[in-house]
């Protein structure tokens, strides 16, 4: 059953908030679709390839997409965005390891860590703490990672051990726990 609005104001606010619900699911679709359509990109390109990430005549295939994709389809096809595709399969070649809560710009950033550890690292972060673009560029520039996993393994290997001091018959033992 639908809820009785006894006003306009009501109404004007709940067509207001079912716009915005609107825009935002739209917003999700598209992020969504572009991402796979640089992944598929991607993965024809690496598959063209023979699975290498370098060969001389991918680069003429990249070189020849960006000229006619370009043509066609304006500014999103440039010899580096394409080259990020090719990336973007390399660093998640299973599809549904791509997260899309992330943007395509966010997942630039990403691509460019080597390792994979710290990628999944950036990517839970970005996603846990819905850092911008901006914010996780940041956290990649200044090796947040590496910093961090140091001072994990700092912290591990300057563990101390327990000492519980006892007086027993009149004597101090010391115990380790």
């Amino acid at each position: 059953m639908t809820k009785l609005i006894n006003s306009e104001e009501a109404v004007i606010n709940e067509v207001k908030s079912i716009i915005e619900e609107s825009k935002k699911k739209v917003v999700s679709y598209v992020n969504t679709a572009l991402l796979f359509t640089c992944w598929n990109i991607g993965k024809l390109i690496v598959e063209y390839q023979g699975g290498k990430e370098r060969a001389k005549y991918g680069d003429k295939l990249i070189e020849r997409l960006s000229i006619e994709l370009t043509n066609r389809y304006e500014n999103n096809f440039k010899i580096r965005n394409i080259r990020n595709m090719r990336q973007f399969y390399y660093c998640f070649p299973i599809r549904h390891s791509v997260n899309a809560e992330l943007s395509w710009t966010h997942y630039k950033h990403i691509i460019t860590v080597k390792n994979s550890l710290a990628r999944d690292y950036y990517i839970n972060e970005a996603v846990s703490r819905q850092l911008s673009v901006r914010e996780l560029e940041r956290l990649i520039k200044t090796n947040t990672y590496e910093r961090e996993k140091s001072n994990q393994i700092t912290y591990e290997e300057n563990k101390t051990i327990g000492l519980i001091l006892v007086k027993e018959n009149n004597e101090i033992v010391i115990k380790y726990s």
